[in-house]
């Protein structure tokens, strides 16, 4: 199990969040987080919105199961950061920052194989595909 701390996480239909991401060897999770603010009032009324949102959420939610994940690539942008996006089996996407890929694209690959029975098919230096195997 991987952690990342403040790391923005959207998934279709639902709004962009920013949160602690955690991978395990069946899903990826995020939790909401909510910035400082720079004062001690702002800090701890985000800090209640915090625990009001995970009470509400009832925990981490699931970004993607990685049994669905069928393909990984990078996103270009031109003005804005570069995003690692992840294809599920059903369509939709999951989008996160960059930096995830360089950390756990190896690892969930790995877990693809290992765990889930997937078999990287087709591979190039923006992504890759997985199908069943």
């Amino acid at each position: 199990m991987e952690r990342i701390d403040g790391m923005p996480v959207m998934v279709d239909g639902e709004r962009g969040r920013m949160g602690d991401v955690v991978l395990t060897n069946d899903r990826i999770l995020y939790g909401e987080k909510f910035g400082p603010t720079g004062n001690l009032i702002g800090d701890l009324a985000a800090s209640a919105l915090e625990t009001r949102s995970e009470k509400k959420a009832g925990g981490p939610r699931i970004a993607a199961r990685l049994a669905d994940v069928r393909d990984a690539s990078l996103q270009r942008r031109r003005l804005l950061p570069n995003l690692y996006v992840l294809t599920l089996e059903d369509g939709s996407r999951c989008r996160t920052h960059r930096k995830l890929r360089k950390q756990w694209d190896g690892t969930i690959r790995r877990l693809l194989t290992e765990r889930h029975g997937l078999t990287v098919v087709h591979e190039n230096a923006d992504g890759w595909q997985a199908e069943r195997g």
